[in-house]
């Protein structure tokens, strides 16, 4: 987006002096690489780009979704809540092992 922008804006700025707004899950969504190996796809991540270090990065604090169940359903706060530190132990890779690389889903994510 940078090397389209600047010559388009006719600048040398970052992002062609625009102020750009990205959002982006890093932990669900990775850059398509055909036939490149896991190396090749993180070198083609954002992280590895020119620009990242001048990028301002913000963090969500808030799950929103689990925060309308809970006004919705607030006798079962405790339980979504749960569940919502589940999803962020997942996507950081802290959920404990139960042989290597496998964890084990809680009983009633379970469809039978």
């Amino acid at each position: 987006m940078d090397r389209w922008l600047r010559p388009l804006m006719k600048t040398d700025e970052l992002m062609g002096g625009k102020l750009v707004v990205l959002m982006h899950d890093f932990k669900q969504i990775l850059p398509v690489v055909p036939g490149g190996k896991k190396v090749h796809i993180l070198n083609a991540s954002v992280f590895n780009s020119v620009v990242w270090k001048d990028i301002t990065k913000l963090h969500l604090t808030n799950n929103m979704r689990v925060q309308k169940l809970i006004d919705a359903y607030p006798e079962r706060e405790r339980e979504l809540r749960a569940h919502a530190q589940w999803l962020l132990d997942l996507g950081n890779g802290t959920l404990p092992c139960v042989y290597q690389n496998v964890i084990e889903l809680p009983q009633q994510m379970i469809c039978t």
